[in-house]
């Protein structure tokens, strides 16, 4: 890289002709170059060629959009709909090149987490979703790396911060240990179904 800001795009992906001048504008006016931009997004089925495009400003409250972690926690980022200032990587690191799947997952949490973004409701991007992705010919791998990582997230991640970004900490345990499960569960689900418990505390 010899640029000033970063955009992740997949092989497979597309950016919006608007994307970057649309989000660069919006970090320009948040008043600091350090803000992270984030927007909507488009998913393409390659089989029928329809496009749908996510709307998250209509299910989350704008105030709630700018934390940066909202989003992420509940599964519904992709890397492609962030724009950011290369100077995020001297705060949390490079990439972690022993995670062969979930390496844009680990870094969307290091950079995200603390932050407050800007959120931009055009899409920004279009996920391409085909038989022939990597996530699709890697699945188990893809699994296994997610389950790891969904832990870590859940132990390195303030109870504030959750509260801040989704109002109940219950609740995003919940959803993550619901998202293991749909990965396999194993001994990551064990794991996050014992910080339910505690969260969860019986009626008497």
């Amino acid at each position: 890289m010899n640029g000033d800001y970063f955009v992740w795009l997949s092989h497979d992906d597309v950016l919006r002709p608007y994307k970057i001048e649309a989000q660069l504008k919006a970090i320009v006016s948040s008043g600091s170059k350090e803000t992270i931009s984030q927007g909507n997004y488009s998913y393409i089925n390659e089989s029928s060629g329809g496009v749908v495009d996510t709307c998250f400003e209509k299910f989350y409250p704008e105030k709630m959009l700018k934390h940066g972690c909202l989003l992420f926690l509940w599964g519904e980022t992709h890397f492609s709909n962030m724009l950011f200032s290369v100077s995020h990587f001297d705060r949390v690191g490079l990439f972690d090149e022993d995670n062969r799947t979930a390496q844009d997952q680990d870094m969307q949490f290091r950079l995200l987490k603390g932050q407050e973004t800007v959120f931009l409701k055009e899409p920004v991007s279009l996920f391409r979703l085909h038989g022939k992705s990597g996530s699709i010919r890697k699945k188990n791998l893809m699994f296994e790396e997610n389950r790891s990582l969904y832990v870590k997230i859940l132990k390195n991640l303030p109870d504030e911060e959750i509260l801040q970004s989704s109002g109940n900490i219950g609740a995003v345990y919940a959803h993550i240990a619901a998202i293991i499960h749909s990965m396999g569960g194993g001994k990551e689900l064990q794991e996050v179904e014992k910080m339910l418990q505690k969260e969860f505390k019986p009626f008497r």
